[in-house]
């Protein structure tokens, strides 16, 4: 990962973990990183998940990622609440819940104002549970625009 960042690659997608601050490598190209949190488990309480996107926030990484596992659709407004807390602090806010529930947010968080979203290039090529084809997400981004 560290050589891909030194390579020139545009960006760098790089796991928080509460108890690590981002490598000096990575440090003085905060533009270029994704600071990501990934909870494949669950939706943490929304007290949780703010609590994290502030400790986020205060690395001032490019874009701050969180995506979690919907097991209840309100799981989806938790995550995408974090997209205009981050914007009111001027940060690029990706953030989305995987998982059949999940699906409508990974439309929802451009609809919001995040910065990016994630689909599959083909049916059979998702990375993650929930995924919708780029086909799928164009067709229902005119529809809802």
């Amino acid at each position: 990962l560290l050589r891909a960042a030194a390579g020139g690659s545009s960006y760098v997608d790089w796991e928080f973990r509460r108890e690590e601050d981002l490598p000096d490598e990575l440090a003085s190209m905060r533009e270029r990183v994704i600071l990501s949190y990934h909870n494949f488990q669950e939706t943490p309480p929304e007290n949780i998940l703010k609590s994290l996107f502030n400790e986020m926030a205060a690395i001032r990484a490019g874009t701050v990622k969180v995506v979690t596992l919907a097991q209840e659709m309100e799981d989806n407004i938790s995550l995408l609440n974090l997209i205009g807390q981050g914007r009111k602090q001027g940060l690029e806010v990706v953030a989305f819940c995987l998982g059949s529930l999940g699906r409508i947010s990974r439309v929802a968080c451009l609809l919001v104002g995040g910065a990016f979203t994630y689909a599959a290039l083909e049916r059979g090529a998702e990375a993650a549970p929930g995924q919708f084809t780029l086909p799928e997400m164009h067709q229902l981004l005119e529809m809802l625009q």
